[in-house]
């Protein structure tokens, strides 16, 4: 049977760095804090990730549920998040699973859980990595990411379904190539940023349109990423999507009503809509959070990402545009 409540409760207050709220914990968010021979865990898990609880059917799990299934659902847990260390063995572990509003009254159903584990090792774990494959189906339940802290070191890891292990307290060189990967990630999932970029391509042709307009693009929305990573610029998400959406609107206007628009006049447009769409990616990497052991790498490797990603877009583009064109000029068959 589950332990009780009020003990894990008591734990997630010592170990569990977030504010207080009238969640524990907010979705999609987990900590591991490494102190001395212990190594504590918080890892929220959604619902839809597990199996065999939902008694009425309504896809949230309440108290009642989590203490009639608990020996369940903690198997399922361990079976797919893991933390070891490659050296040593953990001679303790405890592992608790509360709803995030356990300490509501009302005891409010929730669509998801906080799995707790606490790792008592022979001495300081020095080469920790940790597995998670308790994603849900959904697209916002598809990331977690988990902030870890050791003494003065700390760092952020986006994990997701096709990049669910990490090792922890890594290098500069591995924080830089993650978020390479998450810098790329974003840009080609973001249907706003390809809009504009293919809307700035096709309102020209050239190579020496087609460079300076995507260079225009590169400089603006660096400029005001690192502004904004640095704390010197800072805008809501409620004012930076929907001005990134009007951005969109401004190009593609412009494009139909003058075609043939002087090429600095072009660039300066796609330079002002950059410094929007810059902000646009710093409201991405805030959701993520900063490493900021390595603020520098992290902002490195994610507009190196964000600069890859829109290159293997371009050229696609302008590999298509090539194909239909020289198609054009085939003979047709006889």
């Amino acid at each position: 049977m589950m332990r009780p409540l009020h003990a894990p409760l008591a734990v997630l207050m010592l170990f569990c760095a977030c504010p207080a709220s009238a969640h524990l914990m907010p979705e999609k968010q987990g900590t591991v804090n490494v102190v001395g021979n212990n190594a504590y865990m918080v890892i929220t898990v959604p619902t839809a990730a597990l199996q065999g609880f939902d008694d009425n059917g309504d896809g949230l799990i309440d108290v009642p549920e989590l203490v009639t299934h608990g020996d369940s659902l903690r198997t399922q847990v361990l079976e797919r998040f893991k933390i070891a260390d490659a050296v040593l063995t953990p001679t303790a572990s405890i592992t608790w699973l509360v709803t995030p509003n356990t300490g509501d009254t009302a005891q409010t159903p929730s669509d998801y859980l906080l799995a707790m584990q606490s790792l008592t090792f022979a001495s300081p774990p020095a080469h920790l990595s940790l597995s998670y494959a308790l994603f849900g189906k959904q697209g916002n339940d598809a990331q977690l990411t988990l902030t870890a802290t050791q003494g003065a070191d700390k760092e952020v890891i986006l994990l997701t379904p096709g990049h669910n292990k990490s090792r922890l307290f890594r290098s500069g060189f591995e924080v830089f190539a993650d978020f390479i990967r998450i810098g790329a990630g974003h840009i080609l999932g973001g249907l706003d940023h390809l809009a504009f970029l293919l809307t700035a391509i096709v309102a020209g042709a050239g190579l020496r349109y087609w460079l300076t307009v995507i260079t225009s693009f590169t400089v603006a929305h660096s400029i005001t990423l690192a502004l904004s990573l640095w704390g010197v610029l800072s805008l809501p998400s409620s004012v930076v999507e929907p001005a990134i959406l009007v951005s969109i609107v401004v190009l593609g206007v412009d494009a139909l009503m003058n075609r043939n628009r002087r090429l600095w006049l072009r660039a300066t447009i796609v330079f002002v809509c950059g410094l929007i769409h810059g902000l646009g990616f710093a409201s991405a990497i805030g959701e993520i959070g900063v490493d900021v052991q390595h603020r520098l790498l992290t902002l490195a490797g994610f507009n190196m990402g964000i600069e890859l990603g829109q290159a293997l877009f371009v050229g696609a583009v302008l590999a298509f545009t090539l194909i239909i064109k020289q198609r054009q000029w085939m003979p047709a068959a006889s």
